[in-house]
């Protein structure tokens, strides 16, 4: 059909499963399965496609067609930039460093280090 990812997560709320397509903000469906979610999504997304191509306008480029350089400039609160310092230096790495890793860890659904969730708290 395309290439738009699809998310799927479970709402306790609804008592379904959510399926939502990120680059179109709104589009989402629920079903009592995953698959029932991708299908009403699916619906759901081609009558959004349809409105912007009555309207002329342009579909936004798929996430997984959209190239990232690998930099990003970031504003931290001093309070955590500090911790996240402090907790750098303890591991004799760089803040750079210690960034990356805990966006990676994060990522991979794993804590940072040891203990650091904890110190994190205290912020």
């Amino acid at each position: 059909m395309n290439k738009y990812s699809i998310t799927i997560f479970w709402s306790d709320e609804d008592d379904s499963y959510i399926a939502v397509i990120p680059e179109f903000p709104g589009v989402s469906a629920f079903g009592k399965s995953p698959e029932d979610a991708i299908a009403e999504v699916r619906v759901a997304l081609q009558l959004y496609m349809d409105s912007y191509d009555d309207e002329g306008l342009p579909l936004p480029k798929p996430h997984s067609r959209q190239l990232h350089s690998g930099e990003i400039g970031v504003r931290l609160p001093e309070s955590i930039l500090r911790v996240a310092s402090l907790l750098a230096f303890g591991e004799g790495i760089s803040l750079k460093s210690f960034i990356v890793t805990a966006v990676a860890e994060k990522i991979r659904g794993q804590r940072i280090t040891p203990g650091i969730t904890e110190k994190m708290r205290e912020v």
